[in-house]
């Protein structure tokens, strides 16, 4: 009897906040009255998931959740960056994922990635986890060393993202793959 191969259909895809984590902040300290809050919806999210939409050859199933806009309540209030330590904790709890895709922009929101992983890791064990966006691009090695990850996007990730996706289950697009070779990629092994 053959033994059955995992499948890693469902995917959550995750904005991280961009926003100071409140680890990172001093007892004493408000992110609020520092720098007023508002972030913009991401392009990058929009581009990767119509990407992903367009040329999946398997029956992925592709949740997006920008974490930076949940907070949002009133246009032109700077938000309240306190409530997205329980917002991500909600999301990765209350979704059903074997792959969690994390897009982190800035080098400085290192600790929203090890907040994000651990949860995963809590929570949802058998799933896989990726991250994309400018800080792994910078530093794909140390992404791969400090954080529980299994693979790291390196630079425009809409094709890699699909192509990774593929390999986690052993499925091969010939078409895609002469169409979009697989390109920026870091894996741990």
């Amino acid at each position: 009897m053959e033994p059955v191969m995992k499948t890693f259909k469902s995917v959550l895809l995750l904005k991280l906040p961009f926003c100071t984590h409140p680890a990172a902040m001093d007892a004493d300290e408000n992110f609020r009255t520092k720098a007023p809050f508002r972030p913009v919806p991401s392009l990058a999210l929009a581009a990767l998931a119509g990407f992903f939409e367009k040329y999946k050859s398997l029956d992925y199933k592709l949740k997006v959740i920008d974490v930076n806009l949940e907070a949002y309540t009133k246009p032109g209030i700077p938000i309240d960056t306190s409530v997205y330590m329980g917002l991500l904790e909600d999301i990765i709890t209350n979704n059903e994922y074997d792959v969690l895709a994390l897009s982190v922009i800035f080098v400085f929101n290192v600790r929203w990635v090890e907040t994000a992983a651990a949860l995963s890791r809590k929570i949802n064990p058998g799933a896989k986890i990726i991250l994309g966006g400018g800080y792994p691009t910078l530093f794909p090695e140390h992404c791969l060393e400090r954080h529980d990850i299994d693979d790291v996007v390196i630079g425009e990730g809409e094709a890699t993202f699909l192509h990774i996706m593929n390999k986690y289950n052993n499925h091969r697009d010939a078409a895609f793959e002469e169409k979009f070779p697989f390109d920026g990629i870091c894996l741990k092994k």
